[in-house]
């Protein structure tokens, strides 16, 4: 570590943690959502999500597609009844009408009352109406009477389907935007439009197949199961939809709870709707009319052609919609979906236009002609197929979009509706059915409506971004707030900061994209969105990110993590380690200020005390994310709106509800001095006595005669003191609720210092959302949270089973249950899930010197002691383990003594008070080459991060590497390699154990040598010379040998049946700056193997150095992020430690 400078006497280097000031605290501040944190989806969750939400659009396509070959059947079945009649168009056509209906009216629905119950009521429409259209019966079997209840039914079966487009299709695509940018079209595209289409296909391959299983002898069997098999998807999707919630962005931004302005609504987005629905009523006229009457167009083609004939060659036809389908939404992706859709429409109408021209060519070759046929599809589902519906869905603001989408889609079906009636009488105006010009006319009509389309399109539809559903909210409530509209009924988490909007350029107009948050802090759910935020970063050349990391091995890990993820995703950005505040200032000051290239600083483990904006004078556009386990929080930077954002684990969400309503009421309160209230009050009581002084005075000369004057007075004093009795003073009662809140946020400060969950903990949080979760990453999550658990300051025991089950997710065990020492196979880099020893390092190291220098069995068994390491050698040989081969390195043990270990020593463990001796854990192995456990890398890690890795050929002793200048540096920089390479990892392990030894030596010459002195309300002891006094000059190194003799007096003192043992402070000289790093370790951090405390690590050293040093007048040096570090000149030390003796209880 390297030295600082001191200041002068009575003050005091670095932040004061405890320190705030309510005054200060801005006022425009803002409330959040009162509701509980979301859990995180997984990828998987949320890909069910979609398909639950869209894949019932399947039916819209299968239910209007199969009423062709239907239609065909009929007439074949009935030629009098159903073929001279109107029932042919009634039938086929009703069920737009139908479609209309039900989309007007959930999509008014699916905004008021919920995605979920549009889509439920939907499905069970479907479910319900394809029986009953499949069982249409007349009475006493009357042809006209079952064509007539065919129809009714397909009706309500049409109400069903158009249900599913404001609610189903709307819902997929706000379900579609929690997938990962640049991929969200295609998503939404996959579940709508090409479930249409493949129900399409299969609206002409399931009668096929019917056709070839009964022969056209059973007609009357065929048509009621083809229409009966429309019940299945939705009926397949029904568990997944009732158990579903609804989208999120629905739960942000809906109006359930209050009136939709309409007309405000209609004044901004009629212009959209607009164009919208006149390019889908024009695209619903002619692929809707073409696929219905596909199997009567293939008649004219194959005239003496069998049923099953045609229907092969139509299923032949409507399979060119899908690929036309599954490109369009990839294309869109890219090139932007109005783009996409007048390149669409161009190609359709130019194979149209091709098709018309060639048609006596065509009809002589049937392969040709579907061929053409079905490009003249393809090139439809490409274009507008695909991106009509996508732009619908992502052109409206939440709060509206179901009614926005039911409206544009329902003018598309009265496209269908008309078409699907009107195409008869285009044959025929052309020339008939049986004329060639009679069936190449349609498709001149359907070229030129693409052509039209095409060019409204490009000319009058908005551009939709992979954004769009947020941006549109965010525009959509600024718009209501210029409107004097009051958006916090409305069902956004919080509220918009309209005045922070920053504006963006898109296809050249500027559009208001509002980044809003919930205050000054992130929910787990959201972690996705916040980085979501660096990825169009990647296009610029300049380093825009600078991630800030402390020099601990959790950090590290959460670093290297971080890293790796931006590098996959080309996000340039720099590494800067930092030993402490002056570090951090300094970076500050040579990095941030003045690079206008930075956009983002990322705050790993170091921040989470001070105000960030105070401390670092952030410029306008630099956000700082602050990642970190140190706590308390500094409420400014959670609480105010601003250029902090903090990540949350939980803790701020689910456990600060007091102390945040305390810092927003504070922040709301006037500023009323003590002599204010005073002289109000006198003010107040003046006027109120004077006013009834005047009162008596006239009643007594009105009633001198009739009242006697003792009652009288008697009275007066009586009505004085009630009135006196119900003044109530505002000012009184605001300082007392000041008061109130003041001791909330001081009570929270006071606590001390403590720890949250690990940081890297967070960070594959956040790859899990992103779905980038890997076994490279979640080992570095286990090591961080393991480094946690050994120095005693996280819940390891609650994470434990989260980390474990991603383990068995990502690492299945093999099948043959074979168990090895090291891998499968050289490549094999598994993870899993085994129990461990609390011997340190056993497998790199022999048993006896693994269990000699365990922090644990030195507690249990005093192995400071004489007496505690005869105590050891006793416990191995009643286990029958001689001491020659203890000593021996543990791979060159005897194979059988290793396999009975476990075993022997459980056995014994109780006798010894051992009862925690096993832990669960992790190993991981490299291929043949070594094994290590999560605790063996992270004693590895910490090693390298203090004293650094000797090279091969230069070994330097550890009480050397003090004097090699700024280390920390190349150290940080050394252990972030060797989580890339084992070879050096394992040399850490060397340096590991020679650390642990300087450890072991020290602390048992100052137990033995009885060099720790009991204060009145601490315990100290004071390194001043020895071999490793260098060592203890890190402030990591000094706070294990503080963590292990603290263990070692605990468990003395609880053998003692002394139920409280005292804190701990250690000093250690510093020869190079002519001072002492003092660190203390309250009790609450050290052994608690056993229960899973609610402020892990919780220490109030912290607040005592501060006090002493602002009292005592030392000068000393408070530059760690761990608050209970202090450095202390030499001369003033005694003077130091005087004044923290006389401080109150620390634990």
């Amino acid at each position: 570590m390297t030295a600082l400078p001191i200041h002068d006497k009575g003050t005091v280097s670095g932040p004061l943690i405890s320190q705030i000031s309510t005054d200060s605290i801005p006022t425009d501040v803002f409330s959040s959502d009162k509701g509980d944190p979301e859990v995180p989806k997984s990828a998987l969750e949320r890909l069910i999500n979609i398909f639950a939400c869209g894949s019932v659009l399947f039916s819209d396509g299968y239910l209007n597609g199969v009423i062709g070959p239907v239609n065909t059947i009929l007439k074949t079945i009935y030629p009098q009844e159903y073929q001279n009649s109107n029932y042919s168009k009634k039938v086929s056509s009703i069920v737009f009408a139908g479609t209309v209906v039900g989309q007007l009216l959930f999509g008014y629905l699916s905004d008021k009352q919920g995605r979920r119950f549009g889509m439920l009521s939907a499905t069970i429409i479907l479910i319900v109406f394809s029986v009953l259209s499949a069982g249409s019966m007349g009475l006493k079997h009357s042809i006209h009477g079952m064509l007539d209840a065919l129809t009714a039914w397909r009706f309500f079966l049409g109400i069903g389907i158009g249900a599913e487009y404001p609610a189903g299709s709307v819902a997929c695509s706000e379900a579609s935007s929690e997938q990962e940018e640049g991929s969200r079209h295609a998503w939404f595209v996959m579940f709508t439009n090409f479930q249409i289409d493949l129900g399409f296909v299969l609206s002409s391959l399931i009668p096929f197949i019917l056709i070839c299983i009964f022969s056209q002898d059973h007609l009357h069997i065929i048509w009621r199961l083809a229409l009966g098999f429309g019940a299945l998807p939705p009926l397949s999707v029904f568990y997944f939809r009732l158990t579903m919630k609804e989208p999120a962005a629905y739960k942000k931004g809906n109006m359930k709870n209050t009136r939709i302005p309409y007309g405000l609504v209609v004044k901004k987005y009629w212009k959209r709707l607009v164009p919208i629905a006149t390019v889908w009523f024009l695209y619903d006229f002619s692929a809707y009319s073409f696929s219905i009457y596909s199997t009567s167009i293939l008649q004219k083609i194959v005239p003496d052609g069998s049923l099953r004939k045609n229907f092969g060659w139509n299923t032949l036809i409507m399979t060119f919609y899908l690929p036309g389908a599954m490109c369009g939404g990839f294309a869109a992706d890219r090139f932007g979906p109005r783009m996409v859709l007048f390149v669409g429409l161009m190609l359709q109408a130019l194979v149209g236009f091709l098709m018309s021209g060639l048609y006596s060519h065509l009809m002589n070759n049937i392969g040709a002609f579907c061929v053409v046929y079905g490009l003249f599809l393809t090139f439809g589902e490409f274009g507008p197929g695909d991106n009509i519906g996508l732009i619908a869905a992502k052109s409206s603001p939440t709060a509206i979009r179901g009614q926005f989408y039911g409206i544009a889609a329902a003018v598309g079906k009265v496209g269908a509706f008309v078409g699907s009636f009107v195409f008869p009488d285009i044959i025929k105006r052309f020339g008939g059915p049986e004329t060639i010009r009679g069936n190449s006319g349609p498709f001149y009509i359907g070229s030129a409506l693409a052509v039209v389309s095409g060019l409204i399109g490009l000319f009058f539809l908005p551009n939709v971004s992979q954004q769009s559903l947020e941006e549109e909210d965010a525009e959509f409530s600024r718009y209501l707030q210029e409107n004097n509209f009051d958006i916090t009924t409305m069902g956004l988490q919080c509220r918009l900061d309209v005045e922070q909007a920053a504006i963006v350029e898109r296809d050249g107009r500027l559009t208001a994209l509002y980044i809003w948050r919930l205050m000054g802090y992130i929910t787990r759910n959201n972690y996705a969105k916040a980085y979501q935020k660096l990825r169009p970063l990647s296009f610029q050349g300049s380093c825009s990110v600078l991630l800030f990391v402390a020099l601990d091995v959790d950090a590290l890990c959460a670093c290297k993590m971080l890293a790796r993820m931006m590098k996959r995703d080309y996000i340039p950005h720099k590494i800067h380690p930092v030993a402490g505040y002056q570090d951090l200032e300094k970076a500050n000051r040579e990095l941030v200020q003045d690079d206008e290239e930075l956009k983002f600083i990322f705050m790993i483990n170091c921040g989470a005390l001070i105000d960030l904006v105070g401390y670092l004078q952030p410029r306008q556009g630099l956000t700082i994310y602050v990642i970190d386990s140190h706590r308390p929080w500094n409420l400014d930077n959670l609480f105010v709106e601003g250029e902090v954002v903090v990540w949350d684990d939980g803790e701020i969400e689910m456990d600060m509800k007091e102390e945040k309503e305390a810092y927003i009421e504070l922040s709301e309160m006037p500023e009323v001095s003590s002599d204010d209230e005073e002289n109000k009050v006198v003010q107040d009581t003046t006027r109120k006595r004077k006013s009834r002084s005047r009162s008596d005075e006239e009643e007594s000369d009105s009633s001198i005669n009739s009242r006697p004057r003792q009652r009288r007075k008697t009275s007066s004093a009586s009505e004085t003191a009630d009135s006196f009795k119900y003044v109530e003073n505002p000012y009184l009662a605001l300082r007392r609720k000041r008061g109130k809140h003041q001791s909330t946020i001081s009570t929270y400060y006071d606590r001390g210092t403590w720890y949250g969950e690990s940081v890297s903990g967070v960070i594959y949080s956040l790859a899990s959302e992103l779905s980038l979760e890997d076994n490279d990453l979640l080992w570095l999550a286990i090591i961080g949270l393991t480094n946690q658990d050994l120095s005693r300051r996280g819940k390891y025991s609650h994470y434990y089973p989260l980390l474990k089950d991603e383990v068995n997710r990502l690492n299945p065990p093999p099948l043959s249950g074979e168990r090895r020492i090291n891998g499968r196979n050289p490549s094999d880099k598994s993870i899993k899930a085994e129990c461990e020893f609390r011997f340190m390092m056993v497998r790199h190291w022999s048993l006896y010197d693994s269990m000699l220098h365990s922090p644990y069995l030195s507690a249990k068994l005093h192995l400071w002691s004489e007496n505690g390491r005869k105590k050891l050698h006793k416990l191995l040989a009643k286990i029958g383990f001689s001491l020659v081969q203890c000593r021996q390195i543990y791979s060159h043990m005897d194979m059988d003594l290793k396999r009975t270990l476990r075993d022997k020593l459980g056995g014994m463990a109780g006798m010894y008070g051992l009862d925690q001796i096993i832990f669960e854990s992790f190993t991981r192995c490299w291929g043949f080459k070594v094994t290590l456990s999560a605790s063996d890398a992270a004693y590895a890690l910490g090693a390298i991060l203090e004293m650094g890795v000797p090279e091969k050929e230069n070994t330097v002793s550890l009480s050397e590497s003090k004097e090699l200048g700024e280390e920390w540096s190349k150290n940080f920089y050394t252990a972030m390699d060797s989580l890339d390479d084992i070879d050096r990892l394992r040399r850490g392990l060397s340096t590991a154990m020679d650390l642990q030894k300087a450890i072991v030596r020290t602390g048992t010459v100052l137990l033995e040598k009885r060099l720790i002195r009991q204060l009145s309300a601490f315990r100290m002891a004071i390194v001043k010379d020895g071999p490793d006094l260098a060592i203890f000059t890190h402030p990591q190194a000094l706070g294990k040998l503080a963590l292990w003799i603290s263990e070692a007096i605990a468990e003395q003192e609880k053998e003692q049946f002394r139920r409280h043992p005292l804190p701990f402070v250690i000093a250690s000289l510093d020869e190079s700056t002519d001072g002492y790093l003092i660190v203390g370790t309250s009790v609450s951090s050290s052994s608690s193997h056993e229960s899973v405390p609610k402020h892990p690590g919780l220490n109030r050293f912290g607040l005592a150095f501060q006090e002493v040093a602002r009292t005592s007048g030392a000068r000393v040096r408070i530059d760690s992020f761990e608050a209970s570090v202090v450095e202390c000149r030499k001369d003033d030390f005694v003077g130091f430690l005087e004044g923290l003796s006389l401080r109150a209880a620390l634990d």
